[in-house]
């Protein structure tokens, strides 16, 4: 099982390389909202799912698609921990 520094890493990569251009200077700070930074649109936030779905094997369910869920590098380790152990 991935520990919660992986999990946050793979979170980070996958933002850096893909919504921000390789840029990890303009990645927010794990606490700050990517909607409010405008790192990650509505969309974006669905890509990213599907990405920690394939790279992490967890299911999201369209009830886990919440923005307390996905909106911080933050929101979304404690939400992948938690899957990660069955919850």
């Amino acid at each position: 099982m991935k520990t919660d520094a992986e999990i946050r890493d793979t979170i980070r990569k996958f933002v850096i390389e893909n919504f921000l251009m390789g840029d990890g200077s303009a990645m927010p700070a794990d606490d700050q909202s990517f909607l409010e930074t405008g790192t990650i649109d509505s969309i974006g936030a669905l890509e990213l799912v599907e990405f920690l779905e394939g790279a992490l094997g967890i299911q999201v369910k369209d009830t886990d698609l919440v923005r307390d869920n996905l909106d911080s590098v933050d929101n979304l380790a404690r939400f992948v921990g938690r899957r990660l152990v069955g919850g």
